[in-house]
């Protein structure tokens, strides 16, 4: 009994951590991308590009994420 008692908190353990995981990596993909001002307007866009590409990914990530969450 003591050794299930012990997994069990462990387990919460581990959800409450993966919980504040996930919030943070919802916080991060609600912040803005900032626009470089001392580039050339082709590398500035391929940026632009590359950062939307990193935060769809992201955002895939996260949904993912805190479904596996929400199944603990």
């Amino acid at each position: 009994m003591g050794q299930f008692q012990s997994n069990l908190q462990k387990a919460t353990q581990i959800a409450t951590k993966m919980g504040s995981a996930s919030d943070r990596i919802q916080s991060a993909t609600n912040r803005p991308i900032t626009k470089a001002t001392r580039t050339t307007l082709s590398v500035n866009s391929k940026a632009q590009e590359a950062n939307q590409q990193v935060l769809d990914l992201t955002k895939q990530f996260s949904a993912a994420f805190q479904q596996a969450v929400d199944n603990i």
